[in-house]
C-alpha cells in the first residue's frame, strides 16, 4: 500500500517492489478495492500524483480506509503488521 502501480510512478519512491508496504487480502477483497483492476486507474493515477506532491501518508491512509471501510476488523492485524514494518526503517 498503496498499489505498486502507483509507487513504481513516484519519482522519489525508496522502496523496490519486494519492500513495498503491502497486506496479504483474499483475491475477491483484493478485487473490491478501489485500486485493484483497470476500474483501479484512476485511483491509482490520483494516488501516484499525492505521491508526487510529497503525500506518502495521505496516500496510504486513502487506502488503509478503503480496506477499513469495506471489511471493517477483517485486516486489521495485517494493517497493523505493515505499518509497524514500515515505521521501523527496515525496508
Amino acid at each position: 500500500m498503496p498499489a505498486w502501480g502507483s509507487l513504481n510512478k513516484w519519482d522519489k519512491n525508496p522502496l523496490s517492489y519486494n519492500q513495498a508496504p503491502g497486506i496479504l487480502m483474499d483475491k475477491l477483497d483484493h478485487m473490491a478495492t478501489g485500486s485493484w483492476g483497470p476500474q483501479g486507474a484512476a485511483w491509482r493515477a490520483e494516488t501516484a500524483a499525492m505521491l508526487q506532491e510529497g503525500r506518502f501518508l495521505d496516500a496510504l491512509a486513502r487506502d488503509i480506509a478503503d480496506v477499513q471501510r469495506q471489511f471493517p476488523g477483517k485486516y486489521d492485524r495485517q494493517i497493523t503488521e505493515m505499518l509497524s514494518y514500515l515505521w521501523s526503517g527496515q525496508w
